[in-house]
Protein backbone atom coordinates (compact mmCIF):
# COMPACT_ATOMS: atom_id res chain seq x y z
CA UNK A 1 0.00 0.00 0.00
CA UNK A 2 2.66 2.56 0.58
CA UNK A 3 4.78 1.53 -1.73
CA UNK A 4 2.19 2.88 -4.07
CA UNK A 5 1.95 6.00 -2.10
CA UNK A 6 5.83 6.23 -3.31
CA UNK A 7 5.60 4.95 -6.22
CA UNK A 8 2.66 6.67 -7.92
CA UNK A 9 2.66 10.02 -6.15
CA UNK A 10 0.19 11.44 -8.28
CA UNK A 11 -2.22 8.89 -8.45
CA UNK A 12 -5.82 9.37 -7.75
CA UNK A 13 -8.00 7.26 -5.30
CA UNK A 14 -11.54 7.23 -3.95
CA UNK A 15 -12.18 7.68 -0.61
CA UNK A 16 -15.52 6.70 0.75
CA UNK A 17 -17.05 6.83 4.41
CA UNK A 18 -20.58 5.36 4.25
CA UNK A 19 -22.35 7.75 1.74
CA UNK A 20 -19.73 10.19 1.24
CA UNK A 21 -17.31 9.58 -1.44
CA UNK A 22 -14.54 11.80 -3.14
CA UNK A 23 -11.35 11.49 -5.22
CA UNK A 24 -8.22 12.55 -3.36
CA UNK A 25 -4.45 12.25 -3.84
CA UNK A 26 -2.71 9.58 -2.21
CA UNK A 27 -1.19 10.98 0.54
CA UNK A 28 -4.18 12.15 1.67
CA UNK A 29 -6.13 8.86 1.59
CA UNK A 30 -3.17 7.16 3.45
CA UNK A 31 -3.05 9.87 6.16
CA UNK A 32 -6.59 9.73 6.59
CA UNK A 33 -6.18 5.65 6.71
CA UNK A 34 -3.05 6.01 9.44
CA UNK A 35 -5.16 8.49 11.20
CA UNK A 36 -8.18 5.75 11.53
CA UNK A 37 -5.53 3.49 13.00
CA UNK A 38 -3.44 5.71 15.86
CA UNK A 39 -6.97 6.61 16.49
CA UNK A 40 -8.15 2.83 16.94
CA UNK A 41 -4.51 2.39 18.51
CA UNK A 42 -4.81 5.05 21.25
CA UNK A 43 -8.85 4.34 22.02
CA UNK A 44 -7.49 0.32 23.02
CA UNK A 45 -10.22 -1.28 20.84
CA UNK A 46 -9.76 -4.72 20.77
CA UNK A 47 -9.68 -6.80 17.93
CA UNK A 48 -7.56 -5.43 15.85
CA UNK A 49 -3.74 -5.15 16.18
CA UNK A 50 -3.76 -2.04 14.62
CA UNK A 51 0.50 -2.01 16.21
CA UNK A 52 0.40 -4.05 12.96
CA UNK A 53 -1.38 -2.07 10.59
CA UNK A 54 1.15 1.31 12.10
CA UNK A 55 3.96 -0.45 11.53
CA UNK A 56 3.53 -2.34 8.39
CA UNK A 57 2.80 0.84 6.92
CA UNK A 58 6.02 2.25 8.41
CA UNK A 59 8.04 -0.84 6.43
CA UNK A 60 5.79 -0.40 3.56
CA UNK A 61 6.73 3.01 3.31
CA UNK A 62 10.39 1.90 3.84
CA UNK A 63 10.78 -0.33 1.07
CA UNK A 64 8.80 1.86 -0.92
CA UNK A 65 11.68 4.57 -0.71
CA UNK A 66 14.12 2.17 -0.86
CA UNK A 67 13.37 0.85 -4.30
CA UNK A 68 11.81 4.00 -6.16
CA UNK A 69 14.77 4.57 -8.16
CA UNK A 70 15.80 1.64 -9.06
CA UNK A 71 12.01 0.70 -10.04
CA UNK A 72 11.71 4.27 -12.29
CA UNK A 73 15.06 3.21 -14.02
CA UNK A 74 14.00 -0.45 -14.62
CA UNK A 75 10.25 1.12 -15.56
CA UNK A 76 10.00 4.06 -17.78
CA UNK A 77 6.08 3.97 -17.49
CA UNK A 78 6.29 4.38 -14.13
CA UNK A 79 8.51 7.35 -14.22
CA UNK A 80 6.50 8.70 -16.89
CA UNK A 81 3.16 8.50 -14.86
CA UNK A 82 4.57 10.00 -11.74
CA UNK A 83 6.05 13.20 -13.71
CA UNK A 84 4.57 16.32 -13.22
CA UNK A 85 3.29 16.81 -17.06
CA UNK A 86 1.09 13.63 -16.16
CA UNK A 87 -1.20 14.53 -13.38
CA UNK A 88 -4.77 14.04 -13.32
CA UNK A 89 -6.98 17.00 -12.30
CA UNK A 90 -9.55 15.46 -9.32
CA UNK A 91 -12.90 16.96 -9.27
Amino acid sequence: MQVYLVWFRNASLTFMFFFYQRKLAAAWFFAIWLGFNLLGALSGAMGVDYAAHIGGFLIGLGIGLATKEKIWEANPLVRLINSDFAQIKRT
